[in-house]
């Protein structure tokens, strides 16, 4: 226990919050955007209900809310944590209330989040979790995360405590307030992890190795969301040895993956880390962009906000570029002439690194993989170029050879095709040419595995950390969902 000062003695075991789930905000768009946002323009006397898995458990949690794009006040009403059933259900015996200050309800400002009270329910890693909103008064939607790769439940009333939902629940894939949830975990003095518990996965990764010198993830230091205004949720349990972000685009985002299944690639990154009392969340975001603003702010704006200002961060895992380098010329961006040079490329890599690295966070640069092809039949099918490709290429050239990473995960290597290097391989394409299906998001995340725990570059053909018994996917699966998935 900590003295009374607040300090720790040496060997002895402190609390600290560290983010185990996260949902990055985005500003709600209008109704003349290419996608809809599938959220009603305004809610009012309405229960929002989100299902979240987390990484890490623990003994206690709190949520993250969010009203980042918010022009006035947003008032929660009363609001519930539970385990997960099926279809929105909950567990019986395992609802509990949210407070704020100890009240039933509260105020989140313009442009700020909001943090609950910590809530005494255990989760083991890799819970699903069920969290219900009432909003009692008109709200704007201005907030949410688009696609959220898991089904969410708008209903009229107050059903926070509801066993089950109103049939009559509008349906939806994004989020909306929640951006946020954090364990609260038992962490040493030096931040040294406690042994690794036994926990259910679909994989299981060997030992872990550090090169000499090198700052490991595993003896990291702690401290050094459409998902409609949930940001985030905190877990207080167990002593870990950090979180990892994944910062990048629908790619990362999971916008091919299997609906309610877990499936996007920092989902298996989880599954693989959780044993060693690693946290991994996901600041992708479906049309994001490095340098410029697109279906959520640029990736340089939101760094600190998504991933260094996250409880515990340690590592972050970079996946960025496509959609700077292949906007420009499509119906999103129609003026071709912005689309950035290889060197500013390089220059926003460089600031996002050295942001981290002050910070005392690692940074692995992931490879761009192959699309040749991207997106037929839609309104992006001009998406790919073959000068597009050649500038993909060229960046990711520099994320190998340049040295500025602490690792690099070679991602392009992994997914294209042996034959047809330009194109993913059809067993790990979602089948529109862009977006791994979860058989390649499961790839994505054997190879990023060994670079996140400091084994330097491998490549795809290199490493095959996942059982292939433990989890059985097929290429061109149906992602569950009748979203478009363009970007």
């Amino acid at each position: 226990m900590a003295s009374a000062s607040g300090h720790a003695q040496g060997g002895e075991r402190v609390p600290a919050w560290l983010a185990t789930w996260t949902a990055s905000p985005q500003p709600v768009w209008g109704p003349d955007f290419l996608f809809p946002t599938n959220v009603p323009a305004v809610l009012a006397g309405q229960t929002v209900r989100q299902v979240a898995r987390v990484s890490l458990g623990g003994r206690r949690l709190r949520l993250v809310l969010s009203n980042a794009y918010g022009k006035q006040p947003v008032v929660v009403g009363r609001g519930s944590v539970a385990l997960a059933g099926t279809h929105g259900s909950l567990v019986p015996g395992s609802l509990r209330a949210v407070t704020y200050g100890g009240k039933s309800s509260a105020v989140i400002a313009p442009g700020a989040p909001l943090l609950s009270d910590p809530i005494d329910l255990p989760l083991p890693a890799l819970a699903r979790v069920t969290v219900s909103l009432y909003l009692p008064q008109a709200t704007p939607a201005a907030t949410f995360h688009w696609d959220g790769r898991a089904t969410a439940w708008i209903a009229a009333g107050d059903q926070t405590g509801a066993a089950r939902l109103d049939p009559a629940a509008q349906a939806t894939t994004a989020r909306l307030l929640l951006s946020g949830i954090e364990v609260e975990q038992d962490v040493e003095r030096d931040g040294k992890p406690a042994s690794a518990r036994a926990l259910p996965q679909r994989s299981m990764p060997g030992p872990p190795t550090t090169r000499p010198g090198a700052a490991s993830p595993m003896t990291a230091g702690v401290g050094a969301a459409a998902d409609l205004g949930m940001n985030g949720i905190d877990v207080q349990g167990f002593r870990t040895a950090g979180v990892v972000a994944a910062i990048g685009d629908s790619i990362t985002d999971g916008a091919a993956a299997t609906l309610d299944a877990d499936t996007r690639w920092p989902d298996f990154l989880a599954e693989a880390l959780a044993p060693r009392g690693m946290a991994v969340i996901n600041a992708g975001i479906s049309g994001a962009r490095l340098l410029s603003d697109g279906m959520g702010v640029n990736a340089l704006a939101r760094l600190d906000r998504d991933v260094l200002s996250q409880p515990g961060v340690s590592a972050v895992v970079t996946l960025l570029g496509i959609n700077d380098i292949s906007w420009p010329g499509t119906a999103f961006e129609p003026d071709r002439a912005a689309r950035p040079s290889l060197q500013a490329l390089i220059a926003g890599y460089e600031q996002l690194i050295a942001r981290a690295h002050a910070r005392g966070v690692r940074v692995i640069g992931a490879t761009l993989p192959p699309f040749e092809g991207a997106l037929p039949g839609t309104p992006l099918a001009d998406y790919y170029q073959p000068e597009k490709d050649a500038l993909r290429q060229a960046l990711n050239a520099w994320i190998r050879g340049s040295r500025a990473f602490d690792a690099v995960a070679d991602v392009d290597a992994a997914l294209r095709d042996p034959a047809h290097p330009a194109r993913l391989a059809p067993r790990f394409d979602s089948g529109d040419h862009l977006h791994p299906g979860d058989a390649g998001n499961r790839k994505m995340a054997e190879v990023i595995l060994p670079a996140v725990l400091d084994r330097g570059t491998l490549h795809g053909d290199q490493a095959d950390f996942f059982s292939a018994a433990a989890l059985s996917v097929a290429s061109h699966e149906n992602s569950g969902s009748e979203r478009p998935k363009w970007p």
